[in-house]
C-alpha cells in the first residue's frame, strides 16, 4: 500500500463501531465525572466544616459550574474548527487538581475557587470527548453515546461512596491523594484521542458548508436545550440533596444516604444502556418523552415515602427515568446540528451544567424554607412540563 493510500485510509470517516476506542473514552469520562460529582458529594462536608446552610453549601455546586457553563460552548465551537484532543487530558487533570485543593482548603472561599477551576477542566473535556465518541461509534451512535454516558455515570456513582466517608478532617488527605489516579486515566484518554482519523482536524473547517450534511435545526435544538436543562436540574438535585434527605427526612445516616445515591446512579447505568439501544431502534425523541413522563410519578413517590424501605423501592423507577435519556439527548443534539457537532456537544452538556448549577442553590433555598419534601414535589410538578416540551421535539434520526 502506498503512503498516499494509507493516508486516505486513515482519513476516511469511521464507519464501524470502534469498541476499544469508545471504551478508552468511556474510562476518561468516568474519571472526569468522578471529580465533577465529587463537588455535590463534598457539600455535606462543607456544611459541617464551615458551618453553612443548605443553600450556602450548595453554592459550591454553582461555583463549579458557572465558569464551566460559560466556557463549554466555546470549547465546542473550538472543536468544530480545529482538532484539540489535548483538551480532554488536560481537562481531566485540572478537574482532579481542583478537587484535591478544595478538599484541603482552609476556608470555604478557597474551596469555591478550587471547585471553579475543576469546573473549567470538566468543560474542556466534554465537547471534544463527545465528538470523538460520535466518530468512533460509526452508525451506532446511540449505543456509542450510551457507553460514554455509562462511563460518566460510573464516576458519578463512585464519587459519593468514596468522597463522603473520606471527607473528614482526619482522612481528607487520603481523598486528596486519590486525585493522583487522574494521571493514568489521562494517559489512557490520550491514547484514545490519538486514534482519531486525520480528517477531524481538516474537514471540520468546512463541515458547515458540506452539502452532503443535513441542514442544522436550530429551533429544535433550542427546545431540546430546555429539556436538557430541566433534566439536569433534577439530576443535580438528587446528587446534591438525596443523602441529606435520607438523613433528615427518613432519619437514616448520611452514609446510608450516600449509598442510596450510589445505588441510584448504579441502577441508572442499566437505564443509560437501555435508552441508547432503544434510541437506535425507535428514535431518540420517544426515549426522551417516555423518560420525562416517568419522572413525575417517580419524584412524587419518593416524596411520599414514609421510610427508607419505601424509598429504596422507588429508586429503580427514578433511576431509569432520570438516566435513560441522558446520552440520547446528546445524540439528538448532534443530529439537530450535524454541521456543528462540537457546538452541539458543548452547548448540550454546557446547558446541563448551567441549569444544574444555577438550580442547586435555588432548590437548596426551597429546602431550607419549606423542607426537602416540598423540593421533591416541586421537581415532580416540573416533569409534566418537561414531557410536553419533549413531545414537541422533531424526531430527526442520527447519521
Amino acid at each position: 500500500m502506498t503512503a498516499i493510500a494509507r493516508i486516505h485510509e486513515r482519513a476516511a470517516p469511521v464507519a464501524r463501531f470502534d469498541r476499544p476506542a469508545v471504551l478508552r473514552v468511556m474510562l476518561g469520562h468516568g474519571a472526569t465525572d468522578f471529580y465533577q460529582a465529587a463537588v455535590p458529594a463534598l457539600v455535606p462536608y462543607f456544611i459541617v466544616t464551615f458551618h453553612l446552610t443548605l443553600a450556602r453549601g450548595a453554592s459550591a455546586v454553582f461555583a463549579a459550574t458557572i465558569l464551566s457553563a460559560v466556557l463549554q460552548p466555546y470549547f465546542g465551537w473550538l472543536a468544530d474548527r480545529r482538532a484539540t484532543p489535548w483538551l480532554t487530558t488536560y481537562g481531566l487533570l485540572l478537574a482532579a487538581g481542583g478537587i484535591a485543593v478544595a478538599v484541603m482548603a482552609p476556608s470555604f472561599t478557597i474551596a469555591l475557587v478550587a471547585v471553579a477551576f475543576a469546573g473549567i477542566g470538566v468543560a474542556a473535556f466534554h465537547p471534544e470527548a463527545t465528538r470523538a465518541v460520535n466518530v468512533f461509534s460509526g452508525q451506532s451512535k446511540g449505543t456509542g453515546m450510551s457507553f460514554f454516558t455509562i462511563g460518566g455515570n460510573i464516576g458519578f456513582a463512585l464519587a459519593p461512596i468514596i468522597v463522603v466517608p473520606l471527607a473528614t478532617a482526619s482522612t481528607r488527605g487520603v481523598l486528596a491523594a486519590l486525585c493522583l489516579l487522574a494521571i493514568p486515566s489521562a494517559w489512557v484518554m490520550s491514547r484514545a484521542m490519538g486514534a482519531l482519523p486525520l480528517e477531524r482536524g481538516r474537514k471540520s473547517m468546512s463541515a458547515e458548508h458540506d452539502a452532503s450534511l443535513p441542514h442544522d435545526a436550530w429551533g429544535a435544538f433550542a427546545l431540546l436545550g430546555i429539556v436538557v436543562g430541566m433534566r439536569s436540574m433534577m439530576v443535580v438535585a438528587m446528587n446534591t440533596f438525596l443523602p441529606t434527605y435520607w438523613a433528615r427526612t427518613l432519619h437514616r445516616s448520611l452514609q446510608g444516604g450516600a449509598l442510596a445515591l450510589s445505588m441510584l446512579l448504579a441502577i441508572g447505568l442499566a437505564g443509560v444502556l437501555v435508552g441508547g439501544k432503544m434510541a437506535d431502534r425507535i428514535g431518540a425523541k420517544r426515549v426522551i418523552l417516555w423518560s420525562a413522563i416517568a419522572m413525575g410519578p417517580a419524584f412524587w413517590l419518593l416524596a411520599s415515602a414514609r421510610n427508607a424501605t419505601e424509598a429504596w423501592v422507588v429508586l429503580p423507577l427514578l433511576a431509569f427515568a432520570l438516566f435513560g435519556s441522558g446520552g440520547v439527548m446528546v445524540v439528538l443534539g448532534q443530529a439537530y446540528l450535524p454541521r456543528h457537532l462540537g457546538t452541539a456537544s458543548g452547548v448540550t452538556v454546557g446547558l446541563a451544567v448551567t441549569f444544574g448549577g444555577l438550580a442547586a442553590p435555588l432548590l437548596g433555598r426551597v429546602a431550607d424554607v419549606n423542607g426537602l419534601h416540598t423540593m421533591l414535589l416541586l421537581l415532580a410538578a416540573c416533569a409534566p412540563v418537561m414531557a410536553l416540551i419533549a413531545w414537541r421535539l422533531p424526531d430527526r434520526r442520527h447519521h
